[in-house]
């Protein structure tokens, strides 16, 4: 009962933070911050559905399994944003750019195909803070803007949060 009712709870939470972002895409200026919060809303609706049902599906597909693909589609394409930054500079940051971005790639691309569930995503959710923190580097360096570093913490933030949430239903 008592977990049934936590469940419920944060499937509501979930409801508001959709809310939130609807809110926050509609305002949205900039195309880079609307395509941020835009591509949220799958792991959110991924994550609702695991909640209710860990075995759902959607369009005959397991939901876990969507899920799983879409963090490993959007852990790629932010390291391969780095690896297309890495191309317009030319200071020391460019080699650890080149080499970081492979070695994520090649890491999530391996543990989709051999790592369980679990392990899967324990290492997006530290793929997603560590690309966080290569941002906040490039950052701090003026290659990206203080608006869209921004967007990058809370849209990290709200989808570490359902990879947490997804973890502790299937732990």
């Amino acid at each position: 009962m008592f977990r049934a009712l936590s469940y419920i709870t944060i499937c509501v939470i979930l409801e508001v933070i959709f809310k939130y972002v609807i809110v926050i895409l509609a305002e949205n200026k900039t195309l880079k911050n609307f395509l941020a919060y835009a591509g949220f809303i799958p792991f959110l609706y991924c994550c609702y559905l695991i909640l209710i049902n860990e075995h759902s599906t959607f369009f005959n597909l397991k939901t876990l399994h969507i899920f799983k693909a879409y963090s490993f589609a959007i852990v790629v394409f932010l390291a391969g944003s780095h690896w297309g930054l890495h191309l317009s500079i030319s200071n020391s940051l460019r080699g650890l750019l080149a080499v970081s971005s492979n070695f994520i790639v090649i890491l999530v691309w391996l543990s989709f195909l051999i790592a369980v569930d679990k392990i899967f995503l324990l290492l997006v959710f530290v793929l997603f803070f560590m690309l966080l923190l290569i941002d906040f580097y490039l950052y701090r360096l003026r290659f990206i803007d203080v608006d869209y570093f921004r967007t990058r913490c809370f849209v990290t933030a709200l989808v570490n949060l359902t990879v947490i949430l997804i973890l502790v239903k299937i732990w």
